[in-house]
């Protein structure tokens, strides 16, 4: 049996969500995202290969509650990082304009409506793009859930809903990927870089 044999459907058009656990980001809560440097950092993607990508006209930005989050789960192909890919990328921290209402994932009261824990790592991208659909007509800026690369479930993400494409939110700061990042990775991941930087 199949692991999306466990993740039931969201509700019907005719069920709500909107009483599902909500978690309240505010602008004053730093979140981070790793991108290609000559992109911005706030690109809401419908690509709808992604995990919870909504269809064009809207789409999905994801990001992460902290750096080792945003690193672990940019990276998630890699055991050994090129240096050429390090390079080529830097780690933005990002604010909100808005405070952001999300469905919260991460909380056991998700149980009540169908959710279970292959929300956070089922391969099934119909079943979890269902979801994310199904939050966003419900009133939902976004959703809050585990990184599927963090086997310890410890580190956090974030999928923001918006309009799709890139949009000019406010960038704290964004820069190339420093070694103390680079170290972190290798201790608590066993994730290696094959060069240093400089």
């Amino acid at each position: 049996m199949s692991n999306a044999a466990h993740l039931a459907q969201p509700p019907s058009a005719t069920g709500s969500l909107s009483d599902f656990p909500a978690f309240n980001l505010t602008p004053s809560l730093r979140v981070f995202r790793i991108h290609a440097k000559d992109y911005g950092p706030w690109w809401f993607s419908t690509s709808m290969k992604s995990r919870f990508d909504l269809a064009d006209p809207d789409g999905t930005c994801y990001v992460a509650e902290s750096r080792l989050g945003a690193f672990v789960e940019r990276f998630q192909d890699f055991s050994v990082i090129p240096f050429s890919v390090i390079r080529d990328s830097k780690i933005a921290s990002l604010q909100l304009p808005q405070p952001l209402r999300l469905a919260d994932c991460t909380a056991p009261q998700a149980r009540r409506f169908g959710m279970t824990g292959e929300i956070h790592t089922v391969a099934a991208r119909d079943i979890t793009q269902a979801w994310a659909q199904a939050f966003s007509r419900d009133g939902f800026d976004g959703m809050r859930y585990f990184a599927r690369h963090d086997p310890s479930m410890k580190r956090k993400s974030i999928a923001i809903f918006g309009a799709a494409g890139e949009v000019n939110w406010p960038v704290v700061h964004d820069r190339r990927i420093d070694k103390r990042l680079i170290q972190r990775a290798k201790e608590v991941f066993g994730i290696k870089v094959l060069d240093t930087l400089s």
